[in-house]
């Protein structure tokens, strides 16, 4: 991670608008860097470890509650009402899938008094309708994907339950949706749905667009944060609209941004995190 960092650096002179790339080097070495030494140098011990489970599943309770209270409907899909971080329908998929198995995790815990555990199992399954109310077909494959690794690693017994799980949400979450959201992700099995298809073509066009520009500048790319001012003005010269937006593929946007040995860096970074952690996951199996 420190190699990506000082690789976004000395891409910096060489971006589209060096001013937007230093102001991204600012704040990655302000909040984003550092929080990568705290909270993985901090949580040394199991009770620490355990600590920060819980503290993500409350935050993610904190998530559920106020998706709860300030979603609103754009288009069909839920959103929040908020123009913050998550408050995009994909980026509220995204995020609630990252803190749902936390909350999982406390559900699990045999520790725990089952007045605290059991109801936290319908806040799970309000996060999954959640998620599918975004109408997010990123987030339904991730969602997929998440129980075939569930399936893979569970005991028998959670495996079953598992299987149960899915079946009933299967079955009530689709009754329960908006007949846009579900138009929307069944495009992924090959029905129509303009915006879906739309959205697909754009989305097409800023991958292909990223591709080219990682061939173009294979070293230090178009800049850090800059892919949508270089496509935008590209497109304005040459006469066009332009998309003005981002990759929307987190690969392409580091290649394409700045270059393809950052993308190494930023591989290697995310291998060695999942590394640690399914280390470390196979030790706690073995001292219980």
């Amino acid at each position: 991670w420190i190699a990506f960092f000082a690789w976004i650096i000395l891409a910096t002179p060489f971006s589209y608008w060096r001013g937007g790339s230093t102001t991204l080097i600012y704040d990655y070495a302000r909040v984003g860097m550092p929080l990568l030494f705290i909270v993985g140098g901090l949580a040394i011990t199991w009770k620490e470890i355990r600590t920060i489970f819980y503290t993500i599943a409350s935050a993610g309770l904190v998530n559920l509650l106020t998706a709860r209270l300030f979603t609103q409907d754009v288009a069909g899909r839920v959103s929040l009402e908020s123009t913050g971080t998550i408050g995009n329908s994909n980026d509220l998929a995204a995020h609630l899938l990252l803190v749902l198995p936390f909350i999982l995790f406390i559900v699990m815990d045999r520790k725990r008094n089952a007045l605290i555990r059991y109801p936290l199992v319908a806040a799970i399954a309000y996060g999954i309708f959640v998620i599918a109310g975004t109408a997010s077909r990123g987030a339904l494959i991730a969602l997929a994907v998440t129980f075939l690794f569930v399936l893979w690693r569970a005991s028998p017994t959670q495996r079953m339950v598992a299987i149960m799980a899915v079946v009933i949400l299967a079955v009530t979450v689709p009754l329960l949706m908006r007949g846009s959201a579900k138009d929307r992700l069944s495009s992924l099995f090959g029905k129509e749905d303009a915006e879906a298809a739309e959205s697909s073509e754009a989305r097409s066009y800023l991958f292909k667009t990223s591709l080219r520009y990682t061939m173009e500048h294979p070293i230090f790319g178009v800049g850090p944060r800059q892919f949508a001012n270089a496509e935008g003005n590209e497109s304005r010269v040459e006469g066009k609209h332009g998309s003005w937006h981002e990759t929307h593929c987190t690969w392409t946007e580091v290649s394409s941004e700045c270059g393809i040995p950052a993308l190494v860096f930023f591989v290697l970074g995310l291998g060695s995190a999942l590394g640690l952690v399914n280390s470390t996951w196979r030790q706690a199996r073995k001292q219980g």
